[in-house]
Formats: structure tokens, sequence, C-alpha cells
């Protein structure tokens, strides 16, 4: 599987604390989660491993490089960011791109977890005190 870099400087959640981030390469992907107007949110087992989770996502951004091209992916600013402390993970779906990304990740888990043993939560634009609501599929 080829390593994803360089596809985008936005920065998810973790930017905050790059020092924090082992893989470099995944800090590309880290952006402002409020700046976004729509995100998916994942919960998973807590027996699940945190990099099952981005290989997972790695795979599916992949599959966007195949569908679209690798340059409209690294131009649309693929998000994502996977907890350090608990099996969850958050996908920007605010573009095209980023929807496939989230399908294609949400595929990969209901074909290895199955449906029923995780969540997943679409939140559309944060509220006016910053807060993201939204309806959990």
């Amino acid at each position: 599987m080829p390593k994803h870099k360089n596809f985008s400087h936005s920065t998810f959640l973790r930017a905050a604390n790059p020092e924090r981030t082992q893989n470099k390469e995944d800090s590309h992907y880290v952006c402002q989660v409020f700046a976004h107007k729509a995100v998916c949110t994942f919960k998973f087992p807590k027996k699940t491993e945190r990099e099952f989770i981005l290989e997972s996502i790695r795979s599916a951004i992949f599959n966007a490089e195949c569908v679209f091209g690798k340059p409209r992916v690294k131009v649309s600013g693929v998000a994502y960011y996977v907890d350090e402390r608990s099996p969850q993970c958050i996908i920007d779906v605010s573009n095209e791109v980023g929807e496939h990304v989230a399908r294609v990740f949400t595929g990969i888990m209901i074909n290895t977890l199955g449906e029923e043993n995780f969540q997943v939560k679409r939140i559309e634009e944060p509220d006016r005190n910053g807060l993201i609501r939204g309806k959990q599929g």
C-alpha cells in the first residue's frame, strides 16, 4: 500500500499538538473540525486497534485516488482524525472526495466489524456556540 504524503496542509484536531502525532505522514490530514461544514464521527468497540482504523482510512483514501485521481484527492484537502486514547475517528465529508472516503471506510468497517458493531454519526455545520450537532446513522 503506497504511503499518502502531502495531500493537504489543512489540519484537524491533533494539529494543535503536532509533537503528539506519531506518524508525521498522517499529520497532513489533520484539520480544524469546526472549520468544516460536515464531518462523520465513528465509534468502535474498545478492542479496536488504532492502527487498524488508520490503515482502513488509508485504504479508503487510496480508493479515492483510483476513482478521482491523485491530484483531485490532494487538492480536495482530505482530512481525518483518529483519537489516540479511544477507538474513534472523524472524517471530513464537506466535499465529494471526503464523502467518498467516508463511504468506502464505512464499507470496510461493515465488512470487517459488522454493521451493528460500530456507530457512525454525520455532523453538520457548528451551531452559533461552536458546538457540532448531527444525527446518528
